[in-house]
């Protein structure tokens, strides 16, 4: 008897293979579900437009970009290029693209409430 057990028993071979993918599918699905907690928990969302940005300052009472703007000139070097309102781990911030003296740009993140509070 020279045949290989697939041969011998031809059931053998289709049922692991089965097996096989099932567990590589609940592997697959359980990554999947592993990355969509993982980026939910740490989810960002931002408000690149003034039109939607405005509101939620005015309703969540966050810093005004004046304000924003009269602080860093007091506590970081260099002119503020742009303002986005984000929302990281439930917290209003202000991501600002800063020019500093020698034209580089540098990228600060602060909280939208009380941005250069220590």
């Amino acid at each position: 008897m020279a045949g290989s057990a697939a041969a011998e028993y031809p059931m053998c071979r289709p049922f692991i293979s089965i097996v096989h993918i099932m567990i590589v599918m609940r592997i697959a699905i359980s990554s999947l579900l592993l990355a969509v907690v993982v980026q939910s928990a740490t989810a960002t969302e931002c408000y690149p437009d003034w039109s939607d940005a405005a509101p939620i300052v005015y309703r969540e009472k966050l810093a005004t970009v004046e304000a924003l703007s009269a602080g860093a000139a007091a506590h970081m070097p260099g002119d503020i290029v742009r303002t986005t309102l984000c929302v990281e781990n439930g917290i209003f911030v202000y991501r600002l693209l800063v020019r500093e003296a020698g034209g580089r740009l540098v990228n600060h993140t602060v909280d939208a409430r009380q941005p250069f509070a220590r």
